[in-house]
């Protein structure tokens, strides 16, 4: 699921989900624009803030290529 739709699907405002992922609402409105990707840690800190349902690889394919790249071993994946 993209960052948008979990926010949707959630009624969750891009301002507090900034707030969660530590992050200012500008910054979670160019990722969901497509215009940023987070990179590297931060995808993982990102695909946290969401439990998992948004994942690093949704977040940032170039630096997560595979689907469970950046998921802890003892998470499952929503």
């Amino acid at each position: 699921m993209n960052l948008c739709d979990y926010l949707k699907l959630n009624n969750i405002s891009q301002s507090d989900y900034a707030l969660a992922a530590g992050v200012s609402q500008g910054f979670v409105s160019q990722v969901i624009s497509g215009r940023y990707k987070p990179k590297g840690r931060n995808a993982i800190r990102w695909a946290e803030a969401t439990n998992w349902n948004v994942t690093p690889h949704e977040l940032n394919s170039d630096d997560y290529p595979n689907i469970t790249d950046g998921i802890p071993k003892n998470q499952s994946v929503a």
